[in-house]
C-alpha cells in the first residue's frame, strides 16, 4: 500500500549509489506516481470493493486471481524475448547473484517470521512473500528512468533475470516449505488451560 512512498525513495538512493555520474535524468514525482498506479491503486480498490461487496468478490475473486497470473506470466515473457539477445548475453554474468538472491530472501523471510512468532504457515509464506517480487513494475520503472522509446533498456536486464530466477527458486521452496507441519500460534504467556475448572 506504501509502496509509492518507499520505492521511489529507494530507487534514488540505489541509482544514485550504483550510477553515480553515469545516471539519465529522471522525475521522482514520475516514479511515485507509476509506482502508485501500479501498486497502491488496485490494491486499494479490491479492498475497498471487497469491503462493501464481499460476496461478489468472494465469487471472482479466484477468477481474477488466475487472469493476473495470466497477464503478469504474458507481461514478463513478452519484456524477456523482447531483450532476448541481451538477456541471453548477459546471462551468464548476472544469474548467480540473481539466483542467489530469491534463496537468500526467502530464507531470510522465513526466519523473520519465526524471530516475529508467527505461526509456521504465516512464517512460509512470508518467506514466498520476500523472494518473489513484482517484475512488471521494475521492468516500467527502468524504462521510464532510462526514457527509452523501444524495447528493453541494460537497466532492465537484472529484474528480467530476477522475473525468471525467483521462479526457479519459488518452485522448489513452496514443495519443501509444504513439508513442514503447520503449529498452531500460542500467544506468548498464555496458558490454555488456566481458566479451566479444575478435576
Amino acid at each position: 500500500m506504501l509502496a509509492f512512498v518507499s520505492v521511489p525513495f529507494l530507487v534514488s538512493l540505489s541509482l544514485t549509489h550504483f550510477l553515480g555520474d553515469a545516471l539519465n535524468e529522471y522525475s521522482f514525482s514520475e516514479i511515485a506516481l507509476v509506482t502508485f498506479l501500479i501498486t497502491t491503486t488496485p490494491v486499494s480498490l479490491g479492498v475497498i470493493f471487497r469491503h462493501f461487496k464481499t460476496s461478489i468478490a468472494v465469487k471472482i475473486e479466484t477468477g481474477l486471481e488466475r487472469l493476473a497470473y495470466v497477464l503478469w506470466t504474458i507481461i514478463v515473457l513478452g519484456a524477456v524475448a523482447s531483450a532476448a539477445e541481451n538477456v541471453m548475453t548477459n546471462f551468464s554474468q548476472v544469474v548467480m547473484g540473481l539466483l542467489f538472491l530469491p534463496i537468500v530472501m526467502t530464507c531470510f523471510g522465513l526466519i523473520l517470521g519465526r524471530l516475529s512468532n508467527l505461526t509456521r504457515t504465516e512464517s512460509k509464506t512470508l518467506a514466498i512473500e520476500a523472494s518473489i517480487q513484482n517484475s512488471p513494475m521494475a521492468l516500467t520503472l527502468t524504462v521510464l528512468i532510462s526514457g527509452v522509446s523501444s524495447g528493453l533498456p541494460d537497466l532492465a536486464l537484472p529484474a528480467a533475470v530476477y522475473s525468471l530466477t525467483m521462479y526457479a527458486v519459488a518452485f522448489p521452496a513452496v514443495i519443501l516449505l509444504r513439508r513442514w507441519g503447520d503449529g498452531a500460534k500460542q500467544t506468548p504467556g498464555f496458558n490454555p488451560t488456566a481458566d479451566s475448572p479444575a478435576g
